[in-house]
């Protein structure tokens, strides 16, 4: 019986060309057929010109569906890139893969999504009995959580992981594509089909730091008031302690062009309450101003509960490390080919030099092949989720062999 094989590579190289090459070549391994390559997933950095990579994978794998997406950096179990370009390809003769794209989401999320999926086949009419999907879209948006409950509700139901482009923390302009094009303003899907299950699983190494408030005054991804007390101020003194012990960072002295803002705004986020009782995560990374509200990189509904958070480096490292544990749990020790893994910029901003330990922890626990991108926000809704949109998450899809 064939077996599926997760291949990968990565470079580094900055000529375009130059780079795809040298990662799809470091991906194909000795022995495997291009033909039987199911699916190549392409994560890259912006710096990169987008349709000349498409045009070069396009040569160099014919015929092979792909999905794609601009990155804040990258990452394979060996080794974490920044301003690079990494390939993970599916070589499989029991994987069906079909992918498509669509522009506009920024303006039409509904119409964009309908008809992203409307140029896949049918769910049902998937080779494989258990079937997922990979999704991208514009990281600058805002508006993951309505692109994530859309996809999942339009394609049926169906597992669903990836999360929203990077551009290097430019946010200037992101990127996704597949074999047949690309989107600065889109959502690209890649919908996966096989006789074994994949594994999907999510984690946050944040604790909770206050009690619970609610959001009484929002305005899409802008929290104006929390309990109606300006949201800012209640931030501000809910992390105050914690700030000044751990971080020796004053937060009433702080002003937002100090890079201290940004880092406090990082460590200590939102937890939006869920109905099972555990917390997704937003960060307020967006705010540039201690004048009332705070900024979010996604939408919290007016009418949410939620606390603040803090996450400490030792557990951000612990929590890549269980949602590891948590997707091999769905194979109950039988063989993994290897795994996507999206992983938040943030948890890259909060381990600053130590993020390759985290990616190392991942790969310890898998002991398989893993390739991966730090995001603007992170996708993991299994099949059993109501909703599945995060910031600072590890979100794992693993390949049954």
């Amino acid at each position: 019986m064939s077996t599926t094989r997760f291949r990968r590579g990565a470079s580094s190289a900055s000529n375009t060309s130059d780079a795809v090459h040298e990662a799809a070549e470091a991906a194909l391994a000795e022995g495997d057929n291009i033909e039987d390559v199911a699916l190549g997933v392409v994560m890259t950095s912006p710096s990169y010109d987008i349709p000349e990579v498409i045009d070069v994978l396009g040569t160099r794998l014919p015929s092979v569906p792909l999905i794609g997406s601009t990155t804040a950096g990258e990452f394979t179990d060996e080794g974490v890139t920044e301003g690079g370009l990494v390939i993970a390809l599916i070589v499989s003769e029991r994987l069906s893969v079909a992918s498509a794209v669509a522009d506009g989401v920024s303006e039409d999320v509904f119409g964009t999504v309908q008809a992203t999926v409307n140029n896949l086949p049918a769910v049902g009419d998937m080779d494989g009995e258990h079937v997922a999907a990979i999704t991208f879209h514009d990281g600058l948006t805002g508006k993951g959580e309505e692109i994530a409950l859309l996809t999942r509700q339009l394609l049926g139901g169906v597992p669903l992981v990836g999360g929203s482009a990077g551009d290097d923390l430019n946010l200037a302009e992101t990127t996704v594509f597949t074999d047949s094009g690309a989107s600065s303003d889109g959502v690209a899907i890649a919908l996966l089909a096989a006789e074994e299950p994949f594994g999907l699983a999510a984690k946050h190494g944040h604790t909770t730091l206050s009690d619970t408030y609610e959001v009484t005054r929002a305005d899409a991804n802008v929290v104006h008031e929390l309990d109606g007390e300006p949201a800012f101020e209640v931030w501000q003194r809910e992390v105050a302690k914690t700030a000044r012990d751990t971080y020796a960072i004053d937060v009433d002295d702080l002003d937002p062009s100090d890079d201290r803002f940004a880092i406090l705004l990082t460590q200590f986020e939102l937890g939006l309450k869920t109905k099972d009782g555990g917390y997704k995560i937003r960060w307020p990374g967006m705010t540039n101003s201690t004048d009332g509200p705070l900024t979010f990189a996604t939408g919290v509904p007016e009418g949410s509960e939620v606390r603040v958070m803090h996450s400490p480096k030792d557990e951000q490292i612990n929590s890549a490390r269980e949602a590891a544990q948590a997707s091999l749990a769905h194979f109950e020790g039988e063989d993994v080919a290897g795994a996507l893994v999206f992983d938040c910029v943030c948890r890259g901003l909060i381990l600053e030099d130590e993020f390759g330990t985290a990616v190392d922890a991942i790969a310890s626990e898998l002991e398989s092949p893993l390739a991966g991108f730090e995001t603007y926000g992170e996708i993991s809704m299994p099949s059993e989720a109501a909703t599945g949109y995060h910031n600072t998450t590890t979100s794992i899809l693993l390949f049954p062999a």
